[in-house]
């Protein structure tokens, strides 16, 4: 999120405007977060019609940076996603009926149906899919590569292998009132930049850099409100290979092949279900049982989902060994559950041919839903209390699970943000990137024409995502985005990207 949002601000801000991108590892293709690997589910199928709305315009995006990059992105297109339920479940009615407002092209299969269009998969009598048009998939390591190249192309400043480990905010001062303190992690060397407005896209390290802000306000620190907890869960994910006794009527897994696919049921571990995709780079299906691995801290991974030994070479006990030999024993349970699933639906596959065991860092609000927004301080010492907004400070995250396909969209927003803050227009070649309107609605182009009249929009509501939501004392009051009194322009950083305008 950390450079879709940096790329939205460049292509969006005035270009005497500066802005960073710092990301504190080396390369913007790594295996420490939530947004590498080889596929990542693109769909419109929701049943809140806010997140499908959301989709169609970052669909838009994904396609113009394709353009821009003259990289392939999305694949599978010709074959959609299936979401599959018993067939009484109400959510796949609930999905039927957002995609049919969004006159997108939806089959219900029952059964043995599924098999004739799709032979890949078998139902059962008693279970159903909803096969979806406009699903596909996206190359996640490929989409992050064109991201940053874009950005870097277009005038951001880039800065890998620095993390930020504190923020200090001025709430008195009028312009550059936010600066942020990162280690350069290869020359050990602690160096700082000022800026008008920072947006916090840390992923899994969003909890830390929130514990690391430091608000003054010439009278003494005040607290920043009352956030969720976003723990960072080690997710486990499956590439799955085919029976050797198959025969030659196996029918192609591969991507353009097999649709995507969720499952919406229980799966022994958590009531989140199932999601996979087909073949791509690995030579299997991938499949993973949701937001059902072990709690970890994402700077302590390396012990965890690789069955490791918990004695160290000499003998002695790891420290947290038992914790350690728990992870690991909840990542062998995610893995028993996929093949549960795949010795269940799909035929061709064996659960003992695991051609890759792979792990992504999620973190994720407790609705699921994402934080997007300024942040507030809190009313005195009750963080429970919502104050008023910390100027030029916003945070975009709890994305996990299911936020990558928006990507583009969350840019876009993000830079709306930041230009309503710092009172800047979007650029007259970027009026297709969307703007904020009145009652944190944020309108989006879902098809851009140079002919304004032909230009195709969707209106997003904001609120929900809204970062005060989880405060117990919260109670809607107007909101202000503080947009007088700021500098000139914005930044964006990553932990994994934190996006900053300098």
């Amino acid at each position: 999120m950390g450079a879709a949002t940096a790329y939205a601000l460049r292509q969006t801000l005035p270009k005497s405007k500066v802005v960073m991108l710092v990301e504190q590892f080396d390369d913007p293709v790594h295996g420490q977060g939530s947004s590498h690997g080889d596929g990542r589910a693109f769909r419109f199928a929701y049943g809140d019609l806010n997140y499908a709305k959301l989709a169609k315009v970052a669909l838009r995006g994904w396609k113009d940076i394709e353009k821009r990059s003259a990289e392939k992105l999305l694949y599978g297109e010709d074959k959609g996603g299936v979401d599959i339920a018993d067939a009484a479940h109400p959510h796949l009615r609930d999905l039927e009926s957002v995609l049919s407002k969004l006159n997108s092209k939806t089959k219900l299969y029952v059964g043995e149906e599924l098999s004739k269009d799709f032979p890949q998969i078998r139902l059962s009598e008693s279970e159903a899919g909803l096969h979806s048009k406009d699903s596909c998939v996206i190359h996640a390591d490929k989409a992050l590569q064109c991201l940053h190249k874009l950005s870097i192309d277009n005038g951001v400043f880039v800065e890998y292998g620095k993390r930020c480990n504190e923020i200090k905010v001025d709430m008195s001062a009028s312009r550059r009132n936010i600066e942020a303190f990162f280690l350069d992690k290869r020359h050990k060397r602690r160096r700082s930049v000022q800026t008008d407005s920072l947006i916090l896209c840390g992923g899994p390290w969003t909890e830390k850099l929130v514990r690391g802000l430091t608000i003054g306000n010439g009278y003494g620190a005040q607290r920043v409100m009352q956030l969720p907890e976003m723990k960072a869960s080690l997710e486990t994910i499956v590439y799955y290979g085919f029976k050797n006794d198959a025969g030659e009527g196996v029918p192609d897994h591969g991507v353009g092949h097999l649709p995507m696919f969720m499952v919406h049921e229980d799966n022994g571990i958590g009531p989140h279900g199932y999601y996979g995709l087909p073949v791509m780079n690995i030579p299997g299906v991938k499949v993973s049982a949701h937001y059902c691995g072990p709690i970890i801290d994402p700077d302590e991974r390396e012990h965890i989902g690789y069955n490791v030994n918990t004695d160290d070479e000499g003998g002695k006990k790891l420290k947290n060994s038992e914790l350690i030999a728990a992870q690991n024993a909840r990542v062998q349970a995610v893995i028993d559950s996929c093949d549960r699933l795949v010795e269940r639906l799909f035929p061709f596959l064996d659960v003992n041919k695991k051609m890759a065991v792979k792990h992504c860092v999620y973190t994720a609000t407790p609705d699921h839903d994402f934080l997007l927004g300024p942040l507030r301080v809190a009313k005195s010492e009750d963080i429970s209390a919502v104050g008023h907004t910390i100027p030029g400070l916003f945070i975009a995250g709890g994305f996990s699970g299911h936020g990558f396909k928006f990507a583009p969209a969350i840019g876009e927003i993000m830079a709306a943000y930041v230009r309503n803050y710092l009172q800047e227009a979007a650029t007259r070649d970027s009026a297709a990137m969307g703007h904020l309107g009145i009652g944190m609605r944020f309108k989006g182009c879902t098809q851009f024409s140079d002919e304004p009249e032909n230009a195709e929009w969707e209106t997003i509501d904001l609120v929900p995502f809204l970062p005060e939501r989880f405060a117990q004392k919260y109670m809607s009051p107007k909101v202000s985005l503080d947009g007088a009194s700021a500098g000139l322009d914005g930044t964006v950083f990553g932990a994994q990207g934190i996006p900053a305008t300098k």
